[in-house]
């Protein structure tokens, strides 16, 4: 009788291989500003990220201050920011999966904008 699952006593065991173990481990770069910048109020902010989104990633969620959050597909490119009043401002970039819950990877940067 040929068993479709069947498995000799002279074949090995076959192997495992998990998703995340082929995936890089998922995280975020803020590229610029550096942390600590300045920037004249009236100039636009432009954040320069990438990101390797590893087995679950699929979104990124902008916070700025209190402001309603930005989500995004885009995983990397630049995104502009106006309007910053003067002051400390933190930005921060966190990676959610597709049901848009944060998977506790994130980057952020403190900028200052002066008059």
């Amino acid at each position: 009788m040929l068993g479709l699952f069947s498995v000799g006593a002279s074949q090995a065991a076959p192997t495992l291989i998990l998703t995340s173990d082929i995936q890089p481990s998922p995280a975020i770069h803020i590229e610029s500003p550096e942390d600590g910048a300045t920037i004249r109020m009236g100039e636009p902010l432009t954040i320069d990220y990438q990101t390797e989104p590893g087995f679950k990633g699929e979104y990124l969620r902008f916070e700025i201050d209190g402001r309603e959050p930005i989500i995004t597909r885009e995983l990397r490119g630049k995104r502009r920011i106006e309007g910053l009043s003067p002051g400390s401002h933190r930005i921060r970039l966190l990676l959610l999966n597709r049901a848009h819950a944060d998977l506790g990877v994130e980057a952020s940067v403190t900028v200052e904008v002066t008059e």
